[in-house]
């Protein structure tokens, strides 16, 4: 992996910086910490959003929630304007069955976003399939029984298996890379959990799947502040892909 700095806040709100753009054959990885906006960046920020996303906006009950949705929607929007070299506030997006969003633009990476308490993570790839997830690696909120019953059996294994004190953050490893590449696949939980495999003896961690080719997707996982876990699926079209760029 290869790791980037970027003012994330200050490339949002007109400040210096620079979003960065996905190269071809290089997945990107932009990940920023959320804040609470001045009146100003609000406006500016809000400024970027289409007016069903406003609307989404304001459906949060709780102002840490509306200010992360804000921010993970603005920071796509950027990205996105930044590869095709268009304002952010004129793309629009479509939605599939399983409320995937894409571009309208033909042109434009594919692209997936995750955010959770407070840190959002925003994935994007010009060749092919890409999924992220994020966690905040709570020990309180590692479902180790949600596990059990539909990881699969070799994951049960580890977890199973893994010393008491690292239980959880075994569990979030597993989790963090079972939710990107299912939103990856973008197809929802009508992916069995237990269809998949990782083994996390090795690194990257190692793959098994029916009903796909394990062979044409590449992992990478991380933390943040030792707080957050992240964690990105993304097909592949050639050994150049195994890189990932990573912005903080």
């Amino acid at each position: 992996m290869e790791d980037v700095k970027l003012d994330v806040r200050a490339a949002l709100t007109d400040g210096p910086g620079t979003p960065p753009v996905p190269q071809p054959r290089a997945p990107l990885l932009v990940l920023a910490r959320s804040w609470s906006p001045s009146a100003a960046e609000r406006s500016r920020l809000e400024a970027t959003l289409s007016a069903d996303e406003r609307a989404r906006h304001a459906r949060f009950r709780f102002e840490r929630d509306r200010t992360t949705f804000l921010i993970a929607r603005a920071l796509l929007r950027h990205l996105l304007g930044a590869a095709l070299a268009r304002a952010p506030d004129t793309l629009s997006f479509a939605y599939d069955d399983y409320g995937k969003p894409t571009s309208t633009d033909p042109e434009a990476p594919y692209f997936n976003v995750a955010h959770c308490d407070g840190l959002v993570a925003v994935a994007l790839s010009h060749d092919a399939r890409i999924g992220v997830d994020v966690e905040l690696t709570l020990p309180e909120r590692a479902a180790l029984e949600a596990a059990r019953a539909h990881f699969a059996p070799c994951e049960i294994r580890t977890l199973d298996t893994a010393p008491a004190a690292q239980r959880h953050d075994v569990f979030f490893r597993l989790w963090t890379l079972k939710e990107a590449y299912v939103k990856a696949r973008g197809q929802g939980l009508s992916i069995p959990l237990d269809s998949f495999m990782f083994a996390l003896e090795s690194s990257p961690p190692g793959f098994r799947c029916t009903g796909d080719d394990a062979t044409t997707w590449r992992f990478h996982e991380g933390k943040v502040d030792d707080r957050w876990r992240w964690a990105v699926a993304h097909a592949v079209r050639g050994a150049a892909m195994d890189r990932l760029r990573v912005v903080a």
